[in-house]
């Protein structure tokens, strides 16, 4: 804010580089970048709340079939940090805390799709799926894994 850019731009940038400066100021430079993450947490907050074809379906988009292995396991990377991301405000929205509102629609809506015990079981899943990942599992394979084992729709 110091740099002269709108406070509601400046708080949204933070909240979304997660405590990272640098990638925050980034987004104030570009804020097409920050709408694109903006869209990827809509993406994933209405997968996550939909049924296992819609589920599948984000799978599919984020790393579609015959990705080379590389790609494959740096989309799902991002793809459960992304999921990471979410469900960590989600979990803070549902159990309260910061006034029980979440600052983005999306983790608002799986907050009060899942509740605080469905954002605290997908948050745990999601992380220790990050470590099949480095076990070289098949990327598609943690994704599915994890899409499924979501709170039912």
């Amino acid at each position: 804010m110091r740099r002269g850019t709108d406070p509601a731009l400046a708080c949204r940038a933070a909240r979304f580089s997660d405590g990272r400066p640098g990638i925050a100021i980034g987004f104030v430079d570009d804020p097409a970048t920050l709408d694109a993450v903006a869209g990827s947490r809509a993406e994933f907050a209405a997968a996550a709340s939909g049924g296992i074809i819609e589920r599948f379906a984000f799978v599919d988009r984020r790393i579609p079939p015959k990705l080379p292995f590389q790609e494959s396991l740096d989309r799902a990377r991002e793809t459960l940090d992304l999921a990471c991301a979410v469900l960590h405000e989600a979990f803070t929205t549902a159990w309260g805390a910061g006034g029980g509102t979440a600052d983005d629609p999306a983790a608002a809506a799986l907050a009060t799709r899942f509740g605080t015990k469905g954002c605290g079981v997908a948050l745990d899943l999601a992380v220790s799926l990050k470590s099949y990942l480095d076990a070289n599992v098949a990327p598609r394979a943690v994704l599915e894994r994890f899409m499924a084992a979501l709170p039912a729709a």
